[in-house]
């Protein structure tokens, strides 16, 4: 059974809202480009007048005023260092209804409103890559929405709501967020991450992490509406009566798929409280116990707890009073923090590959499931890679390749120098030929940058030039890339001979007939 199918009569219409919400996302047209040469508002304002793309050759932080978008507008600072500043005077972004606004590499900080201290979010909304920090509001810290906001690669840190909402209030809009992190925010009474009222909650990916809510729902509150994690991570988050990690209210749906929660804490429900359903999933250790009262826990197959209060049942392969075996949360590779199973945890291999038990084909960062291929995947939002040890330390691709977040902007049907280093376990360069083995790429959703490792081929290398070692562990493989990749986005990785593999770099190659990009 599909898990979207699954989910069906949990979620009912809100569900099919949800994947509308998804597909639907604005796109952006083809606009010209208002150049910001000088940090400054009046350039700012200049360059913002009329809608369009503005672009920065220039680095710095921007006091503004609010900025009201009525019309398509695009605001690219990949490359630059720029911040946009409320000065703790006002929000620094409106968009209306109607409006579009894309943001890309962008800092907001320290905007102050009522409602949305950041953004005030009514129409079309996408954040890729941005920081929004130590933003206020009475509702809605960084974020305000009652439209369709897109989150990915983006941190919320450090906001606060003197009411609900520390980083984010939806209420009746769509809010997707992606390998994104919410941490360290605060809700004077709740929902110290996010709050959900009457709307529509996608985390993939994610971590909510030290969110604080004085009364309840440390990470999460959801008030009605629907919240839907995959993959995802709550963790370390605190509220002074009732569900440290997630609370759900008796008009809302909550559900959590192959999601870690762990090392929350409350008074009671220091994971979970209110009814939610739970799919591969872990709630471990949260203090104030793992899942508190208002409603049952419905055991969607192969989850573990801690205590025994979230009432799992063995008959669905699921185990209670049991350690989990997990490591602290920390980075273990990927865009967002994790806890990583230990070599001893029960978690391992729980998930037998049968089509009612299908798995996302990563992990939250981005490791393929299962490990190894064709076995049994891990619960929880981290699943342990199943290679030796290794005798090679891989020390990061140079330019011109860019690792994540960036996505390199390349040309299809040309060659692309990728380069590394190489050393053994002393430091010593690696030398020999036999290091490596090849490599290889996958196609991804230039949006979501969600894709199948098990779909990746090998690159083959254009003629005996292809392979190229520069001294002192230094590397170079010119990749030919096929014409037939213009368009279309991929994720690139180089395999070595004691079967490790390095970090996956993402690329979009370009639209020749168009001239533009797959923007992200």
């Amino acid at each position: 059974m599909k898990i979207a199918n699954f989910l069906r009569p949990m979620f009912g219409g809100h569900l099919a809202l949800l994947i509308a919400g998804l597909l639907l996302a604005p796109q952006p047209p083809a606009w010209a480009a208002g150049i910001v040469t000088t940090c400054d508002w009046p350039t700012l304002q200049s360059a913002l007048r009329g809608g369009g793309k503005v672009l920065f050759a220039c680095d710095g932080t921007i006091e503004v005023p609010e900025i009201v978008i009525d019309l398509p507008t695009a605001i690219d600072a990949r490359g630059r260092s720029v911040t946009l500043s409320g000065g703790d005077k006002n929000r620094v972004f409106a968009v209306n209804r109607g409006a579009r606004l894309k943001l890309l590499s962008l800092g907001i900080v320290r905007g102050s409103a009522e409602h949305g201290g950041g953004i005030y979010n009514q129409g079309g909304l996408q954040l890729s890559r941005c920081t929004l920090e130590n933003n206020a509001a009475t509702f809605g810290g960084a974020l305000y929405n009652t439209g369709t906001a897109n989150l990915r690669y983006t941190l919320l840190a450090n906001n606060s709501a003197t009411n609900y909402g520390g980083g984010i209030f939806n209420r009746t809009g769509t809010v997707n967020i992606a390998n994104s992190t919410i941490r360290d925010n605060a809700g004077s009474f709740s929902g110290g991450g996010i709050w959900n009222e009457d709307g529509l909650l996608a985390v993939t990916n994610s971590t909510l992490a030290r969110n604080r809510g004085s009364s309840f729902g440390g990470g999460l509150f959801n008030a009605s509406g629907a919240a839907l994690f995959t993959n995802s991570t709550l963790s370390g988050n605190s509220a002074g009566v009732d569900s440290g990690g997630a609370f759900n209210s008796q008009t809302g749906q909550l559900g959590l798929t192959h999601s870690t929660v762990a090392d929350n804490e409350a008074g009671t429900g220091g994971g979970l409280s209110g009814a939610a359903t739970l799919v591969h999933s872990i709630v471990a250790n949260n203090a104030g116990g793992d899942c508190g009262s208002g409603g049952p826990i419905f055991d969607g197959r192969y989850n573990l707890d801690s205590d025994g209060s979230c009432g799992l049942d063995s008959r669905f392969g699921s185990v209670s009073k049991v350690d989990p075996r997990l490591g602290p949360l920390a980075d273990n590779g990927g865009p967002t923090q994790t806890h990583a199973l230990l070599a001893d945890s029960p978690a391992l291999d729980r998930i037998p590959p049968v089509a009612a038990n299908r798995c996302p084909p990563a992990d939250q960062r981005g490791v393929a499931r299962p490990q190894p291929r064709g076995g049994n995947c891990d619960s929880g939002a981290y699943e342990r890679s199943t290679a030796g040890p290794t005798s090679y330390r891989f020390d990061g691709f140079y330019p011109p390749i860019a690792m994540p977040p960036t996505l390199n902007q390349v040309n299809a049907g040309q060659a692309i120098p990728v380069k590394w280093r190489l050393t053994d376990a002393g430091g010593g360069a690696v030398s020999d030929p036999t290091s490596f083995v090849g490599v290889f790429s996958y196609p991804i959703d230039c949006a979501s940058l969600a894709g199948d490792p098990g779909a990746a081929i090998v690159e083959p290398a254009p003629g005996a030039s292809g392979l190229q070692y520069q001294g002192d562990g230094y590397w170079q493989f010119n990749w030919k890339t096929p014409k037939a990749y213009e368009g279309t986005c991929r994720a690139m990785f180089v395999t070595f001979g004691d079967r490790s593999t390095s970090p996956v770099a993402y690329f979009q190659f370009k639209d020749k007939k168009s001239g533009l990009s797959p923007n992200p």
